[in-house]
């Protein structure tokens, strides 16, 4: 990788885009770059590790500080054609690890969702709320009529209360650190 980064035939992200479409084989210490696959012809050896930054969709993801007693870092980005979420030790490392598996879409959702709603709580008050108006509508013996009337009215409502600050305080930053492959992963 070091040789093919060096004479800047393909920049990183183009070689993680490559193989998480099976074109090619990353291995080697840096294996993690790219799922795992059969065996195929083009094989890079990923021989040095890769800033992230230069991995995800314009360089950026989500950052959340832990809500445990260390100060762990976790990050939510779109890395070659997948949402994942990277684990660092904090703002001064300089290491990031994957929390969620390359090539595993249907293993990651349930991840990624409960990552997400235990961040956003106005996310998961919202999802409550559509949820109850869904169970509202359907469980009402009387709305057989105007079910989908009804329960669009009770969308309406849920949505236009809906506003900036679902999303106030996220910001997308760049990401510092490189991309280390996680031993649990292996």
């Amino acid at each position: 990788m070091s040789e093919v980064l060096g004479e800047k035939a393909c920049s990183a992200r183009q070689i993680v885009e490559l193989a998480t479409k099976h074109h090619l084989k990353i291995q080697g210490l840096y294996h993690c770059l790219g799922p795992n696959t059969r065996s195929l012809s083009l094989v890079i050896d990923a021989d040095q590790p890769v800033n992230l930054k230069d991995l995800l969709a314009e360089g950026t993801a989500f950052i959340f500080n832990s809500n445990s007693v260390s100060s762990k870092l976790k990050a939510l980005g779109w890395y070659g054609d997948e949402i994942h979420i990277f684990s660092s030790g904090g703002w001064a490392s300089q290491e990031w690890k994957f929390i969620t598996f390359l090539g595993s879409r249907e293993d990651n959702v349930a991840t990624i969702e409960k990552f997400i709603l235990k961040r956003w709580a106005n996310l998961r008050i919202y999802k409550a709320n559509l949820v109850r108006a869904v169970k509202f509508v359907y469980s009402n013996p009387s709305a057989h009529g105007k079910t989908a009337e009804q329960l669009m009215e009770q969308m309406r409502g849920i949505m236009n209360e809906a506003d900036d600050s679902m999303v106030a305080g996220v910001n997308m930053v760049s990401v510092m650190g490189e991309l280390h492959c996680n031993p649990m992963h292996v």
